[in-house]
């Protein structure tokens, strides 16, 4: 079944009640213990609606016996049947009364210590069920005022009850469902900025991309600049060193010229120097124009060398400009970035306000659900047995105030159990893993007998598991990347100590045995 989880703190009223009930005498009936028993034969062959009418009658009585019924019946009473028949046949024999009425040593009659041994043989979910359903039983019974069973003072149960319900079914759900709503909201908020931070990085990686694409293009626009120039300036090299050339050549031929003289009186050597003059005065001619041309090209190459250099510059501008884009756009992006963060924190912030004061008052209404929990427990005389009817408050509670003292540690949980219970009782259990605790804790290892008597293990559901009472021990098996097990102690209020403190474990894949203090 699955529990509501205000109800799990009732049991730490549990006790208390079978300790009232067995020890004060009411104006209804008289103490209990002074002989609440009946003659076990009257059950005798019983199934389960001759069972249901002997209870029935019994709690009607006004008698001493409506105590022994009332108890049968606080605890369920076809639970209490099938546990008493455990053949499952539908009907008690002689062999199931006998072993039902041996607690006392006395198996000619069924008293309030053998109810007890059936009690704690029960499932523990059914004795939840059963309590609160007695709960509701009573403040019925009590406004109708058809039944002596229940004491005097029990008026106002069904205003609490009803007080109780609209907390658990609506006031507190609907706190629950506004503080999942603002949760959900607050995401949705932090979700889209989130995305609206994605983009802008998205955004800006395309454009660093797109920069780089024209920052590469520029420099290789430069690069083809810088070809440009030492082409020309190569071929303004070779065009002065060929001009260089024609000026020596040009040199040497104006020199021999200056040396030939037509006017020798020699008339074949003036006439031979006439020939050459005449040859050399050509050659100069061309040279010059060579020169010339050689002149305006080199000239020419020099402009086209000026351009290539003018227009490497201004690529290189543009290559800087594009350069300071890029530098830009990392802190652009950061204070894009900050602004969206602040604007996350301070959602954030609003939700985690909203949320606080809305857990304040579901806190609170759940402290005033207790309230009326333990109101109910009070009221209702019949709160006299369950499962849990051998749990020792004190020392379970003694045990979970120890366990409030951890190391804030994590993968210690058997050291942070061990001392607590040293605090508590004393002694350790010396073992390696957690897994380990479970047979003895159960009594089954030798050396551990005294503490194992100290605790009862009892059959819990992992529904109920955040529901156990202070001091409950819960060890789990190992599994599947969980070599070692684990143990806790339960501080009551839905929460597990171990060597730090956390949420009662429920959900591991794992067997686990729950163990009460007694």
């Amino acid at each position: 079944m699955s529990m509501n989880p205000f109800f799990g703190n009732l049991e730490k009223q549990i006790n208390k009640s079978i300790e009232r009930a067995l020890s004060n005498t009411s104006t209804s009936f008289t103490n209990p213990m002074a002989g609440a028993s009946v003659d076990s034969s009257v059950f005798l062959g019983a199934d389960l609606e001759t069972f249901k009418n002997i209870v029935d009658e019994g709690v009607n009585s006004n008698s001493q016996d409506s105590v022994f019924y009332g108890q049968i019946e606080s605890a369920g009473v076809e639970d209490m049947f099938e546990s008493i028949d455990k053949n499952g046949d539908g009907v008690i024999d002689e062999d199931e009364l006998r072993k039902a009425a041996m607690s006392d040593g006395n198996v000619d009659n069924l008293s309030v210590l053998d109810l007890k041994g059936i009690i704690n043989s029960m499932p523990y979910s059914n004795i939840l069920k059963n309590l609160k359903s007695q709960i509701a039983a009573a403040a019925s019974k009590n406004t109708s005022g058809s039944s002596g069973l229940y004491s005097p003072g029990m008026s106002g149960n069904q205003t609490t009850q009803g007080k109780l319900d609209n907390l658990e079914s609506q006031e507190i759900p609907e706190l629950e469902q506004q503080k999942q709503e603002i949760i959900d909201k607050a995401q949705q908020e932090i979700d889209a900025k989130k995305q609206e931070s994605d983009s802008l990085i998205q955004q800006n990686q395309e454009k660093l991309n797109e920069l780089g694409e024209q920052y590469s293009a520029k420099q290789d626009e430069i690069n083809e600049c810088d070809n440009k120039i030492s082409e020309y300036t190569t071929k303004i090299t070779e065009a002065k060193s060929e001009k260089h050339g024609y000026e020596g050549t040009l040199s040497n031929l104006e020199g021999e010229l200056s040396t030939l003289s037509t006017n020798t009186g020699d008339e074949e050597k003036d006439a031979a120097n006439a020939q050459r003059k005449s040859e050399i005065e050509s050659q100069i001619q061309e040279l010059k124009e060579k020169i010339a041309q050689l002149e305006e090209q080199i000239e020419e190459y020099e402009t086209q060398k000026q351009e290539q250099i003018n227009l490497k510059a201004q690529k290189q501008e543009e290559l800087q400009a594009i350069q300071d884009e890029i530098d830009k756009q990392e802190p652009m992006l950061s204070e894009q970035l900050q602004t969206i963060q602040d604007e996350i924190k301070e959602i954030e912030t609003q939700r985690d306000e909203q949320v606080s004061a809305i857990d304040t008052e579901i806190e609170a209404k759940r402290d005033e659900a207790l309230g009326y929990q333990k109101e109910l427990g009070e009221r209702t005389g019949q709160l006299q047995s369950s499962s849990l009817g051998a749990y020792n408050k004190e020392m379970g509670e003694m045990l979970a105030e120890n366990a409030l003292d951890v190391a804030g540690t994590t993968g210690w949980c058997l050291r942070g159990v061990n001392n607590s219970l040293e605090d508590t009782y004393g002694q350790r259990l010396s073992f390696n893993a957690a897994y380990q605790a479970i047979p003895a804790l159960q009594g089954k290892v030798a050396g551990y007998e005294d503490l194992a008597a100290q605790f009862q293990e009892v059959e819990v559901s992992r529904d109920e598991l955040s529901s156990l009472p202070a001091g409950a021990i819960v060890v789990w098996d190992r599994s599947e990347g969980h070599e070692y097990g684990h143990i806790s102690i339960a501080l009551g209020d839905g929460r597990e100590s171990s060597d730090h403190i956390t949420t009662q474990m429920t959900n591991r894949d794992a067997e686990y045995h729950v163990f009460i203090p007694v």
